[in-house]
């Protein structure tokens, strides 16, 4: 469904942020990519939405050549492609039902198609009795379960996660992904998970990629990385978690 195909990516003050990536994701795939800070994670993320163009290669988003589309093909396909931020990223000034509701407002769709579509993703979310309220009254969790139903709100075939439960707690936290989880088996939606954090890859995720400094240093099945880390970085990142004892 998306391919890396040798993304390798230069700023303009000639820092390398990646080299030669190549990654394939299938599918109904939930999809880990997990790194240190400045590994290049949140880089790699916006190539896949096009929002960063690579110095070479391409990334191909059902056989689509994101580098050589026009803006406006672009913008649809970022229709199909759901963001969640670890900040949620909501406006104050809308309420919870307002907020799922921009991005089928932005594409001028019906009132009544736009009431009919929100609330049924808000019964999904578990967030139809906060329907009205504002995002100053909700907590954490339920700040990201609205940024959730944002994302499925133009029923996208990927969603892209990046940190998306880094600024909560560690119970909220496993609740959100577990609804992440839920939503993949139900809708059956790729997803793709940015993240410094081995529990929430342990938790949810079926592959994982680990970048070091701009690079692929190792990519295979949660079970395999895990259970036979044979990059030095991974074996780092597992001794620095609760996991490294149990599966190192």
């Amino acid at each position: 469904m998306i391919k890396l195909n040798n993304i390798t990516k230069y700023y303009e003050n000639g820092t390398l942020a990646l080299n030669n990536i190549n990654l394939c994701i299938k599918q109904g795939e939930i999809f880990g990519i997990i790194g240190q800070s400045g590994a290049g994670k949140s880089t790699l993320l916006r190539c896949l939405n096009a929002l960063e163009i690579p110095s070479d290669g391409y990334v191909s988003f059902e056989n689509v050549n994101l580098s050589q589309q026009t803006p406006a093909t672009l913008r649809k396909i970022r229709h199909q492609i759901g963001m969640i931020f670890q900040h949620f990223n909501l406006l104050a000034s809308r309420t919870v039902f307002e907020n799922v509701a921009l991005p089928l407002e932005l594409q001028k769709c019906e009132k009544h198609f736009i009431q009919e579509k929100v609330s049924g993703i808000l019964e999904l979310t578990g967030l139809t009795d906060k329907q009205h309220f504002y995002p100053k009254q909700l907590s954490g969790g339920q700040k990201q379960r609205v940024a959730i139903a944002r994302a499925l709100i133009t029923d996208p075939k990927v969603i892209l996660c990046d940190e998306a439960t880094s600024a909560l707690d560690p119970m909220t936290s496993e609740n959100i992904l577990n609804l992440l989880k839920s939503i993949n088996q139900q809708l059956k939606i790729t997803m793709i998970l940015i993240t410094h954090d081995f529990s929430v890859i342990d938790k949810i995720c079926d592959k994982v990629a680990v970048l070091n400094q701009g690079e692929l240093v190792e990519y295979g099945t949660v079970a395999q990385v895990f259970k036979n880390p044979q990059h030095l970085v991974t074996k780092t990142l597992l001794q620095h978690t609760a996991y490294g004892d149990k599966l190192c």
